[in-house]
C-alpha cells in the first residue's frame, strides 16, 4: 500500500510537470527560450524603472563611420543621376567666384559710370553756356551742346571710349544766326531778319520768341508771322537729349545707355502748349497738319495742359480741330481721338477729377453737323468720333475703349433723339436702348417696340443686345420679352442661312 501511494504521488508530479511543459510548449528547447524571454523582460523592465546603471563596455564601438556612409549616398546619387556631395561643392565654390569676379566688375564700372556722367555734364554745360550766351533757352542750349558731344572708341567692339568735343554744322550755324539776330533786331529791315531766324527755326521757343519781336517792330508783317509761328514752334516738341551708347558687355547684341535725360524743356511746355491751343484756333488745318506728323506723344504733352487747367472747353475745341482736319482717314482719326480719350482717363485719376469732366456739355449740334459732312458719315458716327458714343465695337472709330457696348454720355441724349427722329437707325437703335436702361414701365416698354422693329428689318445691331448685357440684370427683360426676343433671333438666323 506504501509503495502504491508512492507511485501515485510520483506520478502525478511527473503529470504536473508534464503538463507545465506542454502549457510553455511541447520542447525542452522551447521552454528554455521562454524562460530567457522572460528574464529579459524583466531585466528591460528593471532598466526602464532605474536607468542603465554600472560602468559603460569601453570595448564597444558605437561611433558611425562618416566616410563610408558619404560614400554610400554618394553612390545612390550616382545611381538616381544627381550629383554627388563634392561635385555640389564644386559648383557652389565657381559659383561664388563667378559673383565677386562680377561684383567686382560691377563696382569698377558704376565708377567708371559715374565718372564719365560728370564729364560729360563738365563738356555739356561748357558748350551750354556758350548758346545761352546769345539768348537760346535752358533746354534749347543743353540740347544744341549734346550735337557738339560724341564718344570715341579705337574699335566699335571697345568697352569704354573717350567723350570728345566734334563740329555740329546745324548747331554751329544756329548759334552764328542767333547771334547776329540778337546785333540786328532793332535796325536791320523784315526781309534781313527772316531767313536769320529759318537758320534757328528747329529751336521752337528762341524762334517763337524772335517772331514775336518781329511782330512788334512789323505790325504790318502779322499774316505772315503768324503763319510762321506754328511751322517754327511746332520743332520745340521734338527737343530730346542725344542718348550716348555703347555695345554691352554682358548683352551680346544690345546696348548700354549711359545717359538718357527724356524730353527737354518740362518748365517750358506749359507756356508752349498755351501756344499750340492758340494756333488752332488761328489757323487749325495748318497745325493739325503739322502735329500728324509728330510723334503722338507730342500731342498727349500738349492735351496735359488743358487737363491740368481743367480748361475741359479746350480739350473739347482741340479734338474737334484735330478731327475735322488733316490728311489722315476716318480709321486713323477714330484711333487718334480713341487715344486722347484713353489718355485723358488715365490724367483724370481721381473720382472727383472725372466727375468734374463729365459733368460739363463741350459739343454742339453744329459740330457733330460739321463732323458728318466732313467725312460723308451719320451723325450717330460722328458722335462716335468725338467719344460721346460707343455705338458698336467698330474697326473704324476704334471704340473698343470705354463703357459696354452700346453707350452713349446721357447729356447728349436730345442729340441722338434728334438723329433718331430724322431716322437714323444708328440714332434709334442706341437711343432705346439708354431708354430701356432708364428702367421706367412706359418708356422700357416704347424702346423695346423700336429694338422689335428693327429687329424686324434686320438691324444688326439689335440681334447682339443680349451679349454685353445680361437680361435682368442691365435691360430688366421680362420672361415674355426673353422669349420672344429669342425665338426674332432665331428666325433671323434661319433667314441668314438659307
Amino acid at each position: 500500500m506504501k509503495n502504491s501511494s508512492k507511485y501515485l504521488l510520483t506520478g502525478l508530479c511527473y503529470f504536473s510537470l508534464g503538463t507545465f511543459l506542454y502549457a510553455q510548449g511541447t520542447t525542452t528547447a522551447e521552454y528554455y527560450q521562454y524562460q530567457r524571454d522572460q528574464a529579459f523582460k524583466k531585466y528591460m523592465e528593471n532598466v526602464s524603472s532605474k536607468g542603465l546603471a554600472g560602468p559603460a563596455n569601453t570595448n564597444f564601438d558605437y561611433s558611425i563611420d562618416q566616410k563610408a556612409v558619404q560614400n554610400m549616398v554618394d553612390h545612390w546619387e550616382k545611381m538616381a543621376g544627381r550629383k554627388t556631395a563634392a561635385e555640389n561643392d564644386a559648383e557652389r565654390a565657381a559659383l561664388r567666384q563667378k559673383w565677386a569676379t562680377e561684383y567686382q566688375a560691377s563696382v569698377a564700372y558704376d565708377a567708371f559710370s559715374d565718372n564719365r556722367f560728370l564729364t560729360y555734364h563738365k563738356m555739356r554745360d561748357f558748350y551750354a553756356d556758350i548758346y545761352k550766351s546769345v539768348g537760346f533757352s535752358v533746354p534749347e542750349s543743353n540740347m544744341l551742346a549734346n550735337r557738339g558731344i560724341m564718344e570715341k572708341r579705337a574699335t566699335y567692339n571697345d568697352n569704354y571710349g573717350v567723350l570728345v568735343f566734334v563740329d555740329n554744322p546745324v548747331a554751329d550755324l544756329a548759334f552764328s544766326t542767333k547771334k547776329k539776330f540778337e546785333e540786328l533786331k532793332q535796325t536791320a529791315s523784315f526781309e534781313e531778319l527772316i531767313p536769320l531766324i529759318y537758320d534757328f527755326s528747329f529751336t521752337g521757343y528762341s524762334a517763337v520768341k524772335a517772331l514775336e519781336y518781329l511782330e512788334t517792330r512789323f505790325p504790318e508783317k502779322k499774316p505772315i508771322i503768324t503763319a510762321l509761328k506754328p511751322l517754327y514752334g511746332i520743332s520745340f516738341w521734338q527737343i530730346r537729349n542725344e542718348n550716348f551708347d555703347r555695345p554691352s558687355p554682358t548683352r551680346p547684341g544690345n546696348k548700354d545707355f549711359y545717359f538718357s535725360f527724356g524730353v527737354e524743356g518740362e518748365e517750358l511746355r506749359p507756356e508752349m502748349a498755351d501756344y499750340v491751343y492758340k494756333w488752332m484756333e488761328e489757323n487749325p488745318e495748318g497745325l493739325v497738319s503739322l502735329l500728324e506728323n509728330g510723334n503722338k506723344y507730342h500731342h498727349f504733352e500738349i492735351i496735359q495742359r488743358a487737363f491740368n487747367k481743367k480748361d475741359w472747353q479746350q480739350y473739347a475745341r482741340f479734338t474737334f480741330n484735330f478731327a475735322m482736319h488733316g490728311t489722315t482717314n476716318l480709321a486713323e482719326k477714330g484711333k487718334k481721338m480713341e487715344d486722347f480719350r484713353q489718355y485723358g482717363v488715365f490724367v483724370l485719376k481721381t473720382k472727383e477729377e472725372r466727375s468734374d469732366y463729365e459733368k460739363g456739355k463741350y459739343f454742339t449740334m453744329q459740330d457733330f453737323e460739321a463732323v458728318r459732312e466732313r467725312y460723308q458719315i451719320s451723325g450717330i458716327k460722328a458722335m462716335e468720333l468725338l467719344g460721346l458714343i460707343g455705338s458698336r465695337y467698330s474697326t473704324d472709330l476704334y471704340t473698343q475703349f470705354g463703357p459696354k457696348f452700346p453707350w452713349i454720355d446721357p447729356l447728349y441724349a436730345d442729340e441722338i433723339k434728334q438723329y433718331a427722329d430724322l431716322g437714323d437707325k444708328d440714332a434709334q437703335f442706341i437711343y432705346a436702348v439708354h431708354q430701356m436702361k432708364i428702367n421706367k414701365k412706359k418708356e422700357w416698354n416704347q424702346a423695346y417696340d423700336v429694338v422689335k422693329k428693327l429687329m424686324e428689318e434686320g438691324y444688326k445691331e439689335a440681334f447682339d443686345l443680349d451679349l454685353p448685357y445680361g437680361w435682368e440684370d442691365q435691360l430688366n427683360f421680362s420672361k415674355k420679352y426673353a422669349k420672344e426676343y429669342e425665338e426674332l433671333k432665331k428666325v433671323h438666323k434661319s433667314k441668314v442661312v438659307k
